[in-house]
C-alpha cells in the first residue's frame, strides 16, 4: 500500500462503489478509480488489484455489478 498504510480490500472496494454510485454511474472506470484512489491516498492500480478486474470494474462504473444494488 502506498505511503505505508493499510487498508483493507474490502474498503477499496467500497469507496470504489461509493463513488460510482454517487456520481450517478456516470464516471468511466478508470476515471472513477483515479478519483476513489485520491480519495483514500492510494494508487489506481491498487483500486484495480482490489476490484480484480477491468471489466468488473467497468460493470460497477455502468451500475450493472450486482455489488452496485443497495439491500
Amino acid at each position: 500500500m502506498s505511503k505505508g498504510k493499510t487498508i483493507e480490500r474490502k474498503q477499496i472496494q467500497d469507496v470504489f462503489i461509493r463513488v460510482c454510485r454517487d456520481l450517478g454511474f456516470k464516471m468511466e472506470a478508470t476515471a472513477a478509480a483515479i478519483f476513489a484512489a485520491q480519495l483514500i491516498q492510494i494508487s489506481p492500480l491498487e483500486v484495480w488489484t482490489a476490484i480484480g478486474s477491468m471489466d468488473t470494474m467497468r460493470k460497477i462504473a455502468q451500475g450493472t455489478h450486482s455489488s452496485t444494488k443497495i439491500g
